[in-house]
């Protein structure tokens, strides 16, 4: 059955991300998606947002304190540093008016405490060329065994197990879809 087999890839243990405003959406490809619709929605295009605006990295929505962390970094001279919740933002990383657009019924902030697998419930229903996108990423989560993932869980502090599939699942999504015989 060796003819059968296509590619091996080495999946190891190493951290997928330093940065703790790389998540399970990101990584995957979804969040940009998920911007998109954020701000194709009425309460988006009604205040003329762009997907940035849903940035963590640079977007005008995201908390400044934190900088779309949802913590700040408490450096300690003889300790171990602390990271305590951003006071400004209660750890939502964004702006409350970022907070106020919502895309049926549930804010950014929202969707992203979502685990996958109520995520992939609440994208099926949305009427929109995007959602099946979403939806598909979010099932190979599943069927890795991810599905109680939030898509919003800083990647550093996943597991190293948990950061193997989610990176066999970022190798699957990258490749096109191969039918089956």
């Amino acid at each position: 059955g060796h003819e059968d087999i296509g590619e091996i890839v080495m999946v190891d243990q190493s951290p997928l991300a330093k940065t703790p405003r790389s998540t399970p959406a990101v990584y995957t490809g979804v969040f940009e998606l998920i911007r998109k619709l954020f701000a194709e929605s009425p309460d988006g295009k009604s205040r003329a947002v762009t997907p940035g605006y849903f940035s963590f990295n640079s977007g005008a929505g995201r908390c400044e304190r934190c900088m779309g962390n949802g913590y700040e970094k408490v450096e300690m001279q003889f300790l171990s540093d602390l990271y305590v919740t951003c006071p400004e933002c209660e750890g939502k990383r964004y702006t409350p008016e970022a907070m106020e657009i919502e895309l049926e019924g549930k804010n950014i902030h929202g969707v992203l405490r979502m685990t996958v697998s109520s995520a992939i419930e609440y994208f099926f229903a949305i009427d929109d060329r995007k959602a099946p996108k979403i939806v598909a990423g979010l099932q190979l989560m599943a069927e890795v065994g991810l599905g109680y993932l939030r898509l919003g869980q800083p990647l550093n502090t996943l597991s190293g197990g948990e950061s193997q599939r989610l990176k066999l699942v970022g190798h699957l999504l990258s490749k096109p879809v191969r039918p089956t015989k």
